[in-house]
């Protein structure tokens, strides 16, 4: 419950931690989404690109989710593209590993059923982080009658 007539009052440093502790959970699950790029790349090329652009477009609520507590926590604009791009980084490192677990030129196999799991490992980390994410605690909520 917010308290009535007061204002919301986060410290920067609650920010800045809000914001470093987003970034970390996003890099993990990150990882995930760029296993289902590389094997969707594997499966068909319609289907890799179909899930870059998906992936892209949930990805960009997730950069805001992390780069504003940052901000408004008293970072610099320059180290927040950068701590934002480096969470974001893990999504490239995941369509490499999976494309090469699921591409015929690296392994000289294309195998549906390690493409199948490349999927479900993205589709778990999706569920979990969403779970995780509802179950999140605004810095700014009324508590035993102050205003933090």
């Amino acid at each position: 419950m917010v308290a009535r007539g007061c204002a919301m009052r986060t410290p920067a440093k609650s920010l800045l931690t809000v914001g470093i502790t987003v970034g970390i959970g996003l890099a993990i699950h990150n990882f995930p989404e760029g296993l289902a790029i590389g094997s969707g790349f594997g499966a068909s090329i319609k289907l890799g690109y179909s899930l870059a652009i998906a992936i892209l477009l949930h990805d960009i609520p997730e950069g805001i989710s992390m780069s504003v507590p940052l901000k408004f926590g008293g970072m610099g604009a320059k180290k927040v593209v950068l701590y934002t791009f480096l969470s974001g980084a893990t999504t490239g490192l995941g369509a490499f590993v999976g494309a090469g677990l699921c591409a015929r030129p690296i392994f000289g196999f294309a195998s549906k059923e390690m493409i199948g799991i490349c999927l479900a490992l993205a589709a778990r980390s999706n569920a979990v982080y969403c779970i995780s994410e509802n179950s999140y605690r605004n810095p700014g909520i009324y508590i035993k009658g102050e205003c933090r």
